[in-house]
C-alpha cells in the first residue's frame, strides 16, 4: 500500500468511505470535493506529529520590482532573511500597518522606491476555496535586484494538487492519511463517535511512526558523528 499519490488517495477515500458523490464518477476518480478532506486530513496529521520535512528553510527567488510572494505549506515563520552574489542578511519582521504607514498608507506599493528588501510582514488571504488560506509575504522596499529570499520555519507536508502529487504522507503512510480524511468528514457532520474512533486509531498509528521518524534522525545525527 506504499507509493501512493493524490489519485490513489482519492479512490480509497471515497471507497472505503462509501462516499461516491465526492468524485465525478467511479472510472477516473475525479475531483468533486474529495481533496477537500484530504488536505484538511493532511494538517491534522502534520500538527499531531513533526515528520522529517515539517522544520526547514525553503528559498523563493524575487525579481526587480517584487514585494510580495505567497506560501501556501507554511506552519509558522521562525525566521528570514535575503541573500544574493553580494551576501545574506536577516530582514525584520513589522506588522501591515507599519509597511503602509512607512511606505504610504494607500499608495500603490509599485509606486513605492526599490531598494534592498529589509522589513517584511505576514498576512492571510482566503484562496479559491472557501476554508483554504495562503500566507502571503510582503517585504520593504521592493526588491532592487533580483534576490533569494530564505524562510525558516515550520512546513506543513508539500501540497496535494496535482493527481499525480505525493508527499510524506502518500508514500510512507497512506491509510493514516485516508483515516485522518475520514475523521475530518466525520466531524464536519458531527458524528463525534465516528471522529473520535478514527482518531483514536490515527493516534495509534502516530506512536509508531513517531518512533520511526525519532529513531531515523538519531542514526543520522550518530552517522554524522561518527563522520567525523
Amino acid at each position: 500500500m506504499f507509493g501512493y499519490n493524490l489519485k490513489d488517495i482519492r479512490e480509497q477515500f471515497v471507497n472505503l468511505s462509501g462516499r461516491l458523490d465526492l468524485v465525478v464518477d467511479t472510472t477516473d476518480y475525479e475531483d468533486n470535493g474529495a481533496n477537500f478532506y484530504i488536505r484538511a486530513g493532511q494538517k491534522v496529521l502534520d500538527t499531531l506529529l513533526d515528520t522529517p520535512q515539517s522544520s526547514e528553510e525553503r528559498e523563493f527567488p524575487v525579481s526587480s520590482g517584487d514585494y510580495t510572494f505567497s506560501i501556501k505549506e507554511i506552519r509558522a515563520i521562525e525566521k528570514i532573511w535575503v541573500k544574493n552574489n553580494d551576501g545574506e542578511w536577516q530582514v525584520e519582521k513589522k506588522d501591515m500597518e507599519w509597511i503602509r504607514y512607512m511606505y504610504g498608507y494607500g499608495q500603490q506599493m509599485t509606486d513605492v522606491d526599490t531598494g534592498r528588501p529589509l522589513y517584511y510582514a505576514i498576512y492571510r488571504r482566503q484562496d479559491s476555496h472557501p476554508l483554504e488560506f495562503k500566507h502571503f509575504i510582503t517585504f520593504m522596499p521592493p526588491a532592487d535586484n533580483n534576490y533569494t529570499i530564505v524562510i525558516q520555519g515550520m512546513y506543513y507536508s508539500d501540497y496535494l494538487e496535482k493527481d499525480t502529487d505525493t508527499n510524506f504522507w502518500t508514500i510512507e503512510h497512506p491509510h493514516t492519511l485516508i483515516q485522518s480524511a475520514m475523521y475530518i468528514m466525520e466531524r464536519m457532520y458531527r458524528n463525534t463517535e465516528g471522529a473520535n474512533d478514527h482518531l483514536n486509531s490515527i493516534r495509534q498509528d502516530l506512536v509508531g511512526i513517531d518512533y520511526d521518524v525519532a529513531t531515523q534522525n538519531a542514526a543520522g545525527r550518530t552517522q554524522m558523528k561518527n563522520s567525523w
